[in-house]
């Protein structure tokens, strides 16, 4: 899972696809695993202090 302020993020499965070529981000088949690693980020930036904003993280409809 990557995002960034600028660019659109990543969500890869690295497990069946191990050169990341596929992103799944936008897949709602990977939103569970999304929503994980979202909630994970946004506490360390909690925890940490970090100004980062992270991304609304809901899939386009």
């Amino acid at each position: 899972y990557v995002c960034t302020p600028s660019n659109d993020w990543l969500l890869f499965n690295t497990v069946e696809d191990c050169y990341e070529q596929a992103n799944y981000v936008y897949d709602k088949s990977y939103q569970k695993p999304k929503e994980y690693c979202h909630n994970l980020l946004n506490r360390w930036v909690e925890e940490t202090g970090d100004s980062f904003q992270l991304p609304d993280i809901r899939l386009p409809q």
